[in-house]
């Protein structure tokens, strides 16, 4: 199944809807996808200590499971200088003993080189999991003094998830909450030092028109991004008659669509990969969109797709099946819904859609794109969410959800989950930012429309 971004998100969330720094991608010209490199830690990071229980971190924020130990040397990261230097130096022993013509014999210099190996590798463990338990206890103590406990929990439990399991995407994953709890804190102050904090900025529509109010809105735009959390038919369904709608205002107008739920054409395993070194080129078979036969076999959403096709309107795959194999036998646990494997996720499929606007722009070079997808995946505030890889677009962002906004929104750490803005409404909504800084409020939020469906 392709639904790695959200399938596994909390169970709660899925029963309810089922100028201190510079602003990230606003008034900048990044580089080009393939140049762009992602989740360092920042410099200088030293983790803090193991966070004392008397201090009321919440027991049910991370993945509370601890792996079996790694069986074999780990590379990256967590292999240890000083670990390596004796296998070297037992390695030079074994080569000048051999010269000499000791009474060391070859079978037993594999005996004891095999038992050196084993040793190391242990000795790496070890410390990959000080590591790992060291990275946890940083992020939760970072989240706390640069967020709060007292603060809405969703995006530390749903998004900047840390792991205690042994494995260098766990270690990976909590480095990159690391990297990026800071930059949520400064737009959560940003919006907190704005008069009102912002809430005069903010367009709402109450009413049944408001998917056509905004298909309206939408027509405009080259680049759009709809987020929905998955499985929850209501939300397909809007985005089904949204999209139609945009085709149906410009019939004319070229619209392609992409979409996580689909696989890109499954490709020869001709060398051994692993994730250090996956990179999957793009070829102009990865470009071609599904054909109506290949639509009636999409499992997730099926009359979606149905409706697309039967519009005239192209729909692009995105996932790599074979970067997600990768992800299953590398990762433990949920770890494969990690922010490092979102990550990575997002950068194949933005070579993915960066390639094909790129070709479908030869011919139409007014052609809309459309990007369906979890909101994991697309929301402003997400690590290195699709919508950064294109900022120079100007794209706008949707999360379309059901009955009340989504968590994936810095206005819940500032308002509050128990604003007024949350109530769940029996009828459609739309909310959207206006003014000069409409752009710059999406960007800081996470969202540039909200569409909340009955």
């Amino acid at each position: 199944m392709p639904l790695h971004a959200q399938k596994n998100l909390l169970p709660a969330v899925r029963a309810s809807v089922n100028p201190a720094r510079a602003v990230v991608g606003v008034g900048k010209n990044p580089l080009p996808v393939a140049e762009r490199l992602v989740g360092q830690p920042a410099a200088g990071y030293a983790p803090a200590q193991p966070v004392n229980q008397a201090t009321g971190v919440p027991a049910d924020i991370s993945r509370m499971h601890h792996a079996v130990p790694l069986q074999k040397p780990l590379s990256g990261e967590a292999r240890s200088q000083e670990v390596s230097s004796v296998y070297q130096r037992f390695k030079k022993f074994l080569a000048r003993s051999f010269k000499t013509k000791s009474i060391v014999k070859e079978s037993r210099q594999t005996k004891v080189a095999a038992a050196v190996e084993a040793e190391v590798a242990e000795q790496l463990n070890n410390r990959l999991e000080k590591e790992v338990l060291r990275s946890f206890n940083a992020v939760l103590n970072l989240w706390g003094k640069e967020i709060g406990f007292e603060a809405d929990m969703s995006i530390l439990k749903a998004v900047l998830c840390p792991s205690k399991s042994a494995s260098e995407i766990a270690l990976k994953t909590n480095q990159l909450c690391l990297f990026f709890i800071p930059k949520l804190a400064d737009k959560v102050n940003w919006l907190r030092n704005l008069p009102a904090e912002g809430r005069q900025q903010l367009f709402s529509l109450y009413a049944p028109n408001s998917l056509e109010y905004l298909s309206a809105r939408l027509a405009q735009e080259n680049l759009i991004f709809i987020g929905e959390i998955h499985h929850i038919d209501s939300v397909q369904d809007s985005i089904t008659k949204l999209i139609v709608a945009l085709k149906k205002r410009q019939p004319n107008r070229k619209i392609v669509l992409f979409s996580e739920f689909i696989n890109l054409p499954a490709r020869e395993n001709r060398s051994p990969r692993d994730l250090a070194t996956y990179y999957r080129r793009i070829t102009q078979a990865d470009l071609a969109p599904i054909t109506e036969a290949e639509g009636y076999k999409i499992d997730y959403a099926p009359f979606l797709f149905f409706e697309m096709l039967y519009n005239n309107i192209e729909v692009c795959p995105l996932e790599d099946s074979a970067q997600l194999k990768m992800f299953d036998e590398a990762s433990q646990s949920d770890e494969n819904i990690s922010v490092f494997t979102t990550v990575e996720r997002n950068k194949t499929w933005a070579r993915v859609i960066e390639a094909k606007m790129a070709q479908v722009r030869k011919t139409d070079p007014d052609a809309l794109f459309v990007v369906y997808a979890g909101m994991g995946h697309t929301s402003w505030i997400m690590p290195y969410s699709l919508p950064k890889f294109f900022a120079r677009e100007n794209p706008a962002v949707v999360e379309v959800t059901k009955e009340k906004l989504s968590s994936f929104t810095s206005l819940r750490l500032v308002w509050g989950e128990n604003d007024v803005f949350y109530v769940p409404f029996p009828n459609y909504q739309l909310h959207h930012w206006r003014g000069e800084n409409a752009r710059l409020l999406g960007r800081q939020t996470g969202f540039d429309y909200a569409l909340v469906v009955p």
